[in-house]
């Protein structure tokens, strides 16, 4: 388990033993932590996305000064969502590292850490103009699907290459419409399925149609 905030390091966890077992230094000077992700294949890389939008990622094997194995400047508002993960469905335990971002001003970013430093996809997912800023990403490993929600209470859905796969908007959440703003998201693990909370305290759950 990693663990960070408006603090210089992150720390990670031992669940079970309830003990820390590794401090990284972040360096982060005027922000704080917003997003953390580790890789889903085991490997222990971890990328941490900071309210300035930078984005790092870390291999906690090596020795403290090389600890960062890269850094980009890409976003420039805070990271509002963060996924690193090797594993897609189809794939071997070797699959390419992949790392998804999303700032707060709807920009994300793809990148394969393993083979280009520079972002292999960049799109927007806010409506045009951009009038509206994201609030949350996630991503579906399994199905390739990412998941943007603005503070108008619309949840977007790409595939990987910024393809736009649908949209949910408000009234399409409940019959009543009066659910309050949309504060949270979160996709299950392994079914394409996603569950929304409100600031009402209502939280629903839906089953995506077939995004293939």
């Amino acid at each position: 388990m990693a663990v960070s905030g408006n603090v210089k390091v992150c720390r990670l966890w031992d669940a079970h033993a309830e003990k820390s077992m590794q401090e990284i230094q972040i360096g982060a000077k005027n922000c704080a932590v917003t997003k953390l992700s580790l890789d889903n294949s085991g490997s222990n890389l971890l990328a941490v996305g900071l309210s300035d939008g930078l984005v790092n990622v870390y291999d906690p094997r090596l020795p403290d000064k090389s600890r960062r194995t890269m850094s980009s400047r890409e976003l420039e508002k805070p990271v509002i969502g963060l996924s690193l993960f090797s594993n897609l469905a189809g794939e071997s335990s070797e699959g390419n590292l992949r790392l998804i971002a999303g700032s707060r001003d709807g920009e994300i970013r793809l990148w394969e850490p393993r083979m280009f430093k520079e972002p292999v996809v960049s799109f927007n997912a806010c409506s045009f103009p951009k009038k509206d800023s994201l609030t949350n990403m996630e991503v579906h490993v399994h199905s390739q699907c990412i998941g943007c929600m603005d503070d108008a209470s619309m949840v977007k859905l790409f595939d990987l290459n910024g393809k736009q796969l649908g949209e949910i908007r408000q009234d399409d959440w409940l019959v009543s419409g009066r659910i309050g703003t949309l504060i949270s998201m979160r996709f299950h693990q392994l079914l394409v399925s996603l569950a929304v909370a409100t600031e009402n305290q209502t939280i629903s759950f839906y089953r995506m149609p077939d995004l293939s």
